[in-house]
């Protein structure tokens, strides 16, 4: 099964009881669960809310609304987890009674819809501001078309990585933002289209359309529309070229549970951090949460890589938590065959760093200091993820 959901995330305790369900329920065992990643959307924890695995507890983004009473309303997040799980259940009953015959077609194209938000400074450091660099992003449209043997288009998935973050912290609305107005748009363009939006490894990236000279503008929802009005043309763009390669299905799934090591900071570095003036309140807010827990902090971060292969040329590689773009890129360059790389997938606790990140700095690679880790990522870590992503897409690929 492969769901995308229009929330900011959901953490371990909501993928867990989602695929408890879909396993009790339907007998599915494989299943890949994609976070689009909105910011006008909320997070999703399961129930209990308090089984998030050693290493990842933490709050990914720091959003003011999740500390305080909002975060301690532990009812409300269970009574909301029910409804969606209960909302998963209906829709995969429905699939199951819906099945059809048809073809699966993909097409690998290409757009510059989003932008860097690492702009390289001269000293080695990055400024959080444009960078409009090819090298900075992954331009990767990837579009799968489902067809009815009669030919007509039912379905299609349109993988790109990007944040939906065309609107911004002003905005107060529930919205799905670019990928649902694409999604819309589609949609409304074919009748009885089902379009579904995976997130890429998307991490430092935003809708180009928020870059205004060296900062970023919160767009209004006028020029969300336009923006993802754009990305909706190029794909039909590509729906009416005959660039696209058939699938002949030959299905695989495979899951590795990996650990990811930081380094071990000393107290005074932790005590130097609460009391640095320029250190935002909500990092603060954290270290000491983690740093009054009884259980301590952890020298790893569990994480899932999960490979679905469609055929003997395509696969599908869904990683945990924040993905960055070069990481994604990376994996894909490892190849000749497709390989939709998606970040945002199973939870979402923090951004993984590049070896270059975490010597550059900024925001991404300061993601631990939120977390209960006892330090940084290792210099190791795209190493390690990469190289087990490697290995279960080379499997899949040619195994007799």
């Amino acid at each position: 099964a492969l769901i995308s959901l229009d929330v900011l995330y959901g953490n371990r305790s909501f993928a867990d009881g989602a695929k408890a369900a879909l396993r009790e329920h339907y007998g599915l065992t494989q299943v890949i669960i994609n976070y689009s990643h909105t910011h006008g959307s909320v997070r999703l924890g399961g129930e209990p809310l308090n089984t998030e695995p050693q290493g990842q507890a933490g709050d990914t983004d720091g959003f003011p609304w999740t500390s305080g009473s909002m975060a301690d309303s532990r009812e409300t997040m269970v009574a909301y987890y029910r409804r969606v799980l209960q909302a998963l259940l209906d829709m995969t009953d429905e699939g199951l009674h819906s099945l059809a015959a048809g073809r699966i077609a993909l097409c690998r194209g290409q757009s510059r819809f989003g932008i860097s938000r690492r702009y390289p400074l001269p000293d080695g450091s990055v400024a959080w501001r444009p960078y409009d660099s090819a090298k900075a992003m992954d331009s990767d449209l990837f579009l799968l078309k489902c067809e009815d043997m009669e030919g007509h288009l039912t379905a299609l998935v349109y993988q790109y990585a990007c944040h939906p973050t065309t609107l911004g912290s002003d905005n107060y609305l529930i919205t799905a933002d670019y990928p649902g107005v694409v999604r819309r748009i589609l949609e409304d363009n074919h009748p009885g289209l089902t379009t579904l939006f995976l997130q890429g490894c998307g991490a430092d990236i935003k809708p180009r359309v928020t870059a205004d000279g060296d900062r970023f503008k919160s767009c209004t929802y006028d020029e969300m529309e336009t923006a993802a009005a754009g990305l909706a043309a190029e794909i039909e763009g590509y729906l009416a070229e005959d660039t696209w390669r058939g699938l002949d299905l030959d299905l695989a799934f495979s899951q590795d549970d990996i650990r990811l090591f930081a380094e071990a900071w000393r107290p005074q570095q932790w005590q130097a951090l609460l009391e640095n003036p320029d250190e935002p309140d909500y990092i603060k807010t954290a270290v000491r949460q983690h740093a009054a827990s009884t259980e301590g902090r952890s020298p790893y971060f569990p994480f899932t890589v999960l490979v679905l292969r469609l055929d003997r040329q395509t696969c599908l590689v869904a990683l945990e938590n924040e993905m960055v773009n070069e990481i994604g890129k990376k994996i894909k360059h490892l190849f000749a065959q497709d390989l939709l790389v998606l970040g945002y997938s199973n939870s979402v606790t923090c951004y993984i760093p590049t070896r270059q990140i975490l010597q550059q700095g900024g925001y991404e690679g300061d993601s631990f200091k939120r977390t209960n880790l006892t330090g940084p990522f290792t210099p190791e870590t795209e190493d390690i993820l990469i190289g087990r992503a490697a290995v279960r897409v080379n499997e899949m690929l040619n195994q007799s």
